[in-house]
């Protein structure tokens, strides 16, 4: 495997265009008009900004990520505007420009994740920020991707946000944090230890912790024996009568749940924060930790209802990658745990009888909630 970083014209470049449509267009499903199903890429007018990173096995582009400074282009001019607005640019343009890049459009090749190409490509662009004085990266990442990124020490310093295509948490790597990489266990830490840098302070970090310091934590937390103690009982728990003996972690033990959902990450919305919007087309379903949930039809006809603690949401988009159908906003300050067709797609593989359990519990979830629904159309007939 090689590492190679080039811009939009290399034959390399060629490669990364062709695993993005793999990954976005043919598997996700991405609705951008940049997606060319005709030739089989996935390119944009940012590519001839970008330093385009691509990990290449025997000829084939395996992972692949881009990468923006804004001393090439400015970002609040040319990014969309919903980015610069997602990832707060502004206020980091103000004080620290000329050291700031964006990186998205990572992409895996499905039969290459887990293996060491994901980390072996963050390395090469991580010592490259090095070199460049990069002080900030930013990204946006979906909830499944968070304890990925967590580990190799990006931090969510802002809300989730559900735009037109779904759920997205803007997360940043903070390069010079050295405190902070190695306290969670990162791979990018042994550059810094090769450079001999951790000795020092440097003062973009005092600035990132006086400005967002209190933030930090509020958006994005791990899961904790506490947590995962709370989630078992919960299950099933909520306030609807057809759904009470329903729980998505029924005849499972805390081990269980921890597998399923341990390596995560609890995300925390705000009182009207939307969750969902319908029309996007993720593949995540949701557990109630804490707070509520408002489930709404954009059809007027259709009824508004609650959901509550240990309750699901989210699951038949999971299951089928088909668009949302609802509107799904927060009631209160809200807990959600996070189950993704990546995680049920893992398990599968490595825990087969905690995913049987799994499956049983949302089929019957998924029948309580169509008896509901025919219940519901039985009134509707005797109108």
């Amino acid at each position: 495997m090689k590492i190679i970083c080039c811009d939009a014209s290399a034959e390399a470049a060629q490669l990364a265009f062709r695993l993005r449509y793999k990954v976005f267009g043919a598997e996700l499903n991405f609705q951008d008009p940049d997606i060319n199903a005709a030739d089989g890429t996935y390119i944009d007018e940012l590519d001839k900004h970008a330093r385009i990173y691509v990990a290449i096995k025997d000829g084939e582009a395996i992972a692949t990520a881009r990468a923006i400074y804004d001393r090439d282009l400015d970002f609040a001019t040319s990014l969309p505007p919903f980015l610069v607005e997602l990832l707060n640019l502004r206020k980091f343009t103000e004080s620290h420009s000329g050291a700031l890049a964006v990186s998205t459009k990572f992409a895996i090749a499905p039969d290459h994740r887990g293996s060491l190409a994901a980390h072996l490509i963050t390395a090469k662009m991580f010592s490259d920020f090095l070199d460049d004085g990069i002080q900030f990266l930013f990204s946006m990442c979906a909830p499944y991707l968070l304890g990925f990124y967590s580990q190799l020490g990006f931090q969510a310093y802002s809300r989730s946000i559900s735009d037109s295509v779904g759920l997205v948490t803007p997360i940043v790597l903070v390069t010079h944090d050295w405190e902070h990489l190695k306290k969670n266990r990162s791979p990018l830490y042994k550059q810094i230890a090769k450079r001999n840098l951790q000795e020092n302070e440097h003062p973009s970090v005092r600035w990132f912790h006086e400005e967002y310091g209190s933030r930090l934590g509020t958006f994005v937390t791990s899961y904790d024996d506490r947590v995962l103690e709370k989630i078992s009982p919960l299950a099933g728990e909520g306030n609807e009568p057809a759904l009470q003996d329903v729980g998505i972690f029924h005849a499972m033990t805390q081990d269980d749940v921890r597998k399923v959902i341990g390596s995560g990450k609890l995300l925390k919305f705000a009182k009207g924060d939307a969750v969902i919007q319908t029309g996007n087309a993720t593949d995540e379903m949701f557990i109630v930790v804490e707070g509520g949930i408002e489930v709404s039809f954009r059809n007027a006809a259709l009824p508004t209802f609650q959901m509550g603690l240990g309750q699901v949401f989210g699951e038949i988009a999971m299951l089928s990658r088909t668009s949302r159908s609802a509107d799904c906003v927060a009631t209160a300050d809200t807990q959600l745990a996070i189950v993704s067709r990546q995680n049920l797609e893992r398990l599968m593989k490595v825990e087969p009888e905690v995913c049987s359990r799994l499956l049983y519990n949302l089929s019957r979830i998924l029948s309580r909630k169509l008896i509901r629904t025919n219940e519901y159309m039985k009134t509707l007939v005797g109108k």
